[in-house]
């Protein structure tokens, strides 16, 4: 499965989003391993105060 598929996206749009986020120094990308470098810069304020919650 890639990434694209898990929210329904596609795979076109999740790499010109990534590759934007790599630009701004938001994300970092070695080999297959994807890091957030700015998590402030990455969601809004009010998005990384709510909790997560994973169901199965």
């Amino acid at each position: 499965m890639d990434l694209a598929d898990a929210p329904g996206l596609s795979i076109v749009h999740v790499s010109r989003t990534f590759r934007e986020l790599r630009r701004l120094n938001i994300l970092s990308k070695k080999g297959s391993t994807i890091k957030v470098v700015d998590r402030e810069r990455l969601a809004p304020k009010r998005v990384r105060e709510q909790p997560v919650t994973v169901r199965r």
